[in-house]
């Protein structure tokens, strides 16, 4: 059995060299909390569409409201184009009795009227065939009235009245529609203007409460050649 060798004299083993200690192990990098989206935005409640305006053809009965309305919105309306005396002088009673006889006259006009919730007058169109110079035979007609009392101005309640006439004009077979402005009245000519009725260039002059005033004839094509008026319903 073979001894281990010995070392020879003056030398010696080295033992191995320990390797060194592992470096602690760096912890793992930890993701940021969650930031919570901001909350979604909500749309505000949408309003409710207002109720269409009643509109319906005038009564005989209906002949004192149609005049209150007359009354008030030339007074209103006309205030600086004509003297105030004159419109103060102004009789809503005078003025229904004209309209009940207009009302139940055989040839009478169409007359609308657009009422409030209690039924009560705040607007009124009066149309009918044109009766003078200007257009072909049977195709156009005149709007010859369309007023609304002032707290109505600007509620929409002239523009559905409007919109009513013309097409109701449209389905008794006119192709044109007229009017007569005073010039002077800027916002009913810009009222008319917006629902695309036109100065067409005819003026005249007439006396009204001792003051001479130019009119202007507005028109607006109701529909063209080549479309068939619509049928009534």
């Amino acid at each position: 059995m073979q001894r281990p060798t010995r070392a020879e004299p003056g030398t010696h083993t080295q033992a191995s060299t320990p390797a060194p200690p592992l470096a602690p192990t760096t912890p793992p990098l930890q993701a940021p909390p969650l930031i919570p989206p901001p909350p979604l935005l909500q749309a505000p409640p949408l309003t409710p569409a207002p109720p269409p305006i009643p509109i319906r053809d005038a009564l005989p009965e209906d002949a004192a409201g149609i005049a209150a309305v007359h009354v008030r919105s030339w007074r209103a309306a006309y205030r600086d184009l004509l003297p105030g005396p004159y419109l103060d002088a102004l009789d809503a009673e005078e003025r229904a009795a004209t309209w009940r006889e207009r009302l139940t006259a055989p040839d009478r006009p169409r007359v609308l009227v657009a009422t409030a919730g209690d039924g009560r007058v705040v607007a009124f169109s009066c149309f009918r065939a044109w009766r003078g110079e200007g257009f072909p035979p049977g195709t156009a007609a005149e709007l010859a009235a369309l007023y609304a009392l002032p707290e109505a101005w600007g509620r929409g309640v002239g523009r559905a009245l409007l919109a009513a006439s013309t097409e109701a004009l449209a389905r008794e077979g006119f192709r044109t529609a007229a009017l007569w402005v005073l010039a002077g009245n800027a916002r009913g000519r810009r009222f008319y203007e917006a629902a695309a009725w036109r100065a067409d260039g005819t003026v005249v002059t007439e006396e009204t409460g001792g003051v001479m005033l130019d009119e202007l004839r507005y028109q607006r094509k109701l529909f063209d050649r080549a479309t068939p008026p619509p049928t009534s319903i």
